[in-house]
């Protein structure tokens, strides 16, 4: 971002500076990702340029995660085309790579979107929770499932209960696709009451309310490429998430690359990796963590460790003040 507005090292910059009037958002078009931030993340009252570039981004990365997803979740969608790839020249815009090669935050949701060994799975409006299971590749494989719910509240520390899936196979260029039955979605979801809620909250209709946040997902035992899925939606402003801290280990692999593990006791839904030069290659940012799961990230090109980051969002109940898509929206694309 610096760069492409041409500012010094230790210059600040502003939404009135000429460099931003040339190379960021119009004030009009400004408006439209406030309203996706607000709406979905945080309050944007005295936002400064660099939580608004840096929530924008995450943000336009979760949405175009929903959309492509969306597209490959329908038995009848072929590809999608997003406006738009890579910058023509130094400016802010809705690409994943910026003007000078470098891979903005938004890059990595999108890029999770269209792996060719994906899990996806969604509980609709009709309660119905469906997981879909697709290989793109050219080879056959025997995919060993588990699926499982995540929940957490107030006092109440982060769990998630699971079941197996007899063994599927999955042939070249073809997807699977599973309803789960109202016994085993009651089964995994009973768990909260059995190990964390007294009788006396389970009395209480609200602390239960509050109780039962939480998500489906879905991993695969023993192919790492289909990575964990879950259910839970861009909507982060409608949760309240336990507080939470990263364990990261590293290691230093061949002559500039680093393997890190990062797993937390706690579900995080956003976890962002930070690094001093933001050319550094990732294999994947912007990633959520399951309690207990490990998540293995390469680094390249540099034996700097990346600081590793839970978003803050402001998790704040009641009528947003403004019109951006609602969560009615975001389940129209399904």
């Amino acid at each position: 971002m610096r760069r492409a507005l041409g500012l010094k090292d230790g210059e600040r910059f502003s939404f009135e500076s000429p460099a931003w009037k040339h190379h960021g958002e119009q004030p009009w078009k400004r408006e439209y990702i406030l309203d996706m931030i607000e709406n979905h993340a945080r309050e944007v009252q005295g936002i400064t340029p660099e939580d608004y570039l840096f929530y924008g981004a995450l943000m336009q990365g979760y949405i175009y995660q929903e959309m492509a997803e969306a597209v490959r979740f329908r038995p009848y969608g072929s590809g999608m085309l997003i406006w738009m790839y890579n910058d023509c020249w130094p400016e802010t815009g809705w690409t994943v790579i910026d003007y000078y090669l470098t891979r903005k935050l938004d890059y990595y949701p999108l890029r999770r979107a269209f792996a060719p060994h994906k899990m996806i799975i969604r509980e609709k409006e009709n309660g119905k929770v469906v997981l879909k299971v697709m290989n793109e590749t050219q080879e056959a494989q025997n995919l060993q499932l588990e699926v499982g719910f995540c929940g957490w509240g107030e006092q109440i520390p982060s769990w998630t209960r699971t079941k197996r899936i007899p063994e599927i196979v999955l042939m070249r260029h073809s997807a699977w696709e599973y309803e789960m039955t109202q016994d085993e979605k009651s089964m995994l979801r009973e768990s909260r009451s059995e190990r964390y809620v007294s009788e006396e909250q389970e009395a209480d209709t609200e602390y239960g309310r509050r109780a039962e946040c939480g998500f489906w997902f879905v991993r695969c035992l023993n192919h790492p490429e289909y990575e964990t899925a879950i259910s839970m939606r861009a909507l982060f402003r409608q949760e309240k998430f336990p507080d939470a801290e990263i364990s990261v280990s590293s290691e230093i692999v061949g002559k500039d690359s680093i393997r890190l593990i990062l797993t937390s006791r706690e579900f995080i839904p956003s976890v962002v990796l930070r690094c001093q030069d933001d050319r550094t290659h990732l294999s994947d940012n912007a990633f959520f963590l399951l309690p207990g799961e490990e998540k293995e990230v390469w680094v390249y090109g540099t034996r700097e460790v990346p600081e590793a980051v839970p978003v803050q969002f402001q998790n704040e109940k009641g009528e947003k003040k403004r019109s951006c898509a609602n969560k009615e929206n975001f389940e129209d694309f399904w």
